[in-house]
């Protein structure tokens, strides 16, 4: 069986869900950061697992703007964005088909997504329905740095880039205040 479908019901599901919307068992394979500590799956750019409250992972994230769906990028030098095509072969590192790609007009090989350091760039890979970012036409070969919180657009699919939220110190011990708990984390 497929990871879309339920271990529990057999129930289809969406590639992106993370329970079953038949029965609520958890699916296996649901997109998120899975725990070190006890292996439970938590939400794409979580920064704590709900289960046993242990830190997770950094991640960077694409929204989509429509739904609020959130996407998470490999933690890779370079990705590539688009949609996977079956019949062409086309795997690209972020597939963005389960998102309505091919009916927004994302291409195969849409963009590039670069990251050096803690700065990313975006690189339009000559995609037919063009690619944005604030509005702006990115030309194809040439980079625009990304910063979190800009809306790129691939063909009509609308996307907001994020950078999860860092913590400035460690968390406060289950005794402190409320007050040094909102101290601990960066706005």
């Amino acid at each position: 069986m497929s990871d879309r479908y339920c271990p529990d019901c057999g129930t289809l599901n969406v590639r992106a869900a993370r329970f079953c919307q038949a029965c609520g068992a958890r699916l296996r394979g649901a997109p998120g950061a899975a725990c070190a500590r006890c292996g439970v799956t938590a939400l794409p750019g979580d920064q704590y697992c709900d289960a046993c409250g242990a830190a997770l992972p950094e991640s960077i994230l694409l929204v989509v703007e429509d739904t609020g769906w959130r996407i998470v990028v490999p933690d890779r030098a370079e990705n590539t964005l688009g949609r996977e095509d079956v019949l062409s072969g086309a795997r690209p590192d972020v597939d963005l088909a389960p998102y309505g790609a091919d009916a927004l007009g994302v291409s195969r090989k849409h963009a590039r997504l670069r990251r050096a350091e803690d700065r990313y760039t975006l690189e339009d890979l000559n995609s037919v329905n063009l690619t944005y970012v604030n509005d702006e036409r990115l030309e194809p070969g040439r980079k625009a740095a990304l910063a979190d919180g800009d809306r790129v657009s691939l063909g009509s699919l609308r996307l907001i880039f994020r950078q999860a939220l860092r913590l400035r110190s460690p968390l406060p011990s289950v005794g402190d205040s409320s007050a040094s708990l909102r101290a601990g984390f960066a706005g």
